[in-house]
């Protein structure tokens, strides 16, 4: 009787030893996905910087060849006047003066000729810079300027607001300032010139409803939006 009670707790004890190394078994399981996950994660953010620091290093190696902006990088003017007009994709358009476009009796009030430049443009000093729709994308589009919001017409009363990256196409959008001019070539070939009054900082967790109201209350105007740089803030410029 005594041996088969020892027998009995002896059996006992092992299968509560199996329950307890089960159990820290399991718990580890949790623990361990967690660990493979942030491992996942870190790596996809160290892919991400190495590609935005390729990015910046052939960017910085091209910019004077390309002329991607009409002011260097300590702000100061380039003389866009003297410049021969550069285009990210790699074609040459000339901007002309008023002087020297068609007569624009025809055309919709607050439009001008955009005689040169293809429609979906932006000139910014002296730089034609393509867009293409990206509604409500999550990110700008990697070659060329997106409209984000709101509409690209240039005689409807309405805004735009387009994004771009930085480094890379609205690397001039970190230059401008008030009273720099912007042209906006619509869909429609319709041109209009904006004047910065505003530009300012935000959060790169700023929503959309914090600026919205901003952004929408003047009329016929623009905004571009861009990367600081610095992962934690975008450059707000706007225009009417």
């Amino acid at each position: 009787m005594r041996k088969r009670t020892k027998a009995l707790t002896a059996v006992g004890a092992c299968a509560l030893c199996v329950a307890m190394l089960g159990g820290a078994a399991y718990a580890a399981v949790p623990s361990y996905l967690e660990a493979q996950h942030e491992v996942a994660v870190q790596e996809a953010q160290a892919d991400e910087r190495t590609y935005d620091e390729a990015f910046a290093n052939a960017y910085v190696a091209s910019a004077m060849a390309l002329e991607l902006c009409g002011r260097d990088a300590s702000g100061n003017d380039i003389a866009a006047e003297t410049q021969s007009p550069s285009v990210t994709a790699g074609t040459s358009h000339q901007i002309v003066s008023a002087a020297d476009q068609a007569d624009q009796s025809q055309l919709p009030q607050g439009a001008t000729e955009a005689a040169g430049i293809p429609a979906d443009s932006l000139v910014i000093f002296n730089n034609v810079i393509p867009y293409v729709e990206a509604f409500d994308a999550p990110r700008a589009p990697d070659s060329t300027a997106g409209l984000w919001k709101g509409s690209d017409l240039t005689t409807d009363g309405g805004w735009g607001y387009f994004i771009g990256h930085h480094p890379g196409v609205f690397n001039c959008v970190m230059y401008l300032q008030n009273g720099d001019q912007i042209q906006v070539v619509d869909s429609n070939g319709n041109a209009r010139t904006y004047t910065v009054f505003a530009v300012y900082d935000v959060p790169d967790d700023t929503q959309w409803g914090e600026i919205s109201k901003e952004i929408t209350s003047h009329g016929e105007s623009i905004t571009l939006q861009t990367c600081y740089g610095d992962h934690e803030t975008y450059r707000i410029v706007e225009a009417a």
